[in-house]
């Protein structure tokens, strides 16, 4: 199974969920070769959500072999709208 960030699934426990992002767990990670040795691969996801991302506190980490075993295929694709990015500030969106 296929699955990308910005997906919608319905979860056997969780309902309907948003992925987040696909992160490798490295347990030794070096960055002057920017090698590593790959523990686990990790699903972050999240239950509740609007138009800018995860609601605080929703977004959690599930193994992969247990998401893909805990949904069915997608429901839905979703984009966020992200503030324009300048520094360490953010500029407000008109529509806020």
């Amino acid at each position: 199974m296929y699955i990308e960030a910005g997906t919608v699934y319905e979860h056997d426990k969780h309902g309907e969920v948003v992925v987040l992002d696909i992160l490798r767990v490295y347990q030794i990670y070096e960055s002057d070769t920017a090698e590593g040795t790959n523990s686990s691969v990790v699903v972050r996801l999240a239950d509740e959500w609007d138009a800018y991302g995860p609601l605080w506190g929703r977004s959690q980490a599930e193994p992969l072999n247990a998401f893909l075993t805990a949904v069915g295929d997608p429901i839905d694709n979703v984009t966020f709208s992200t503030p324009e990015m300048k520094g360490n500030s953010a500029t407000k969106p008109d529509n806020y």
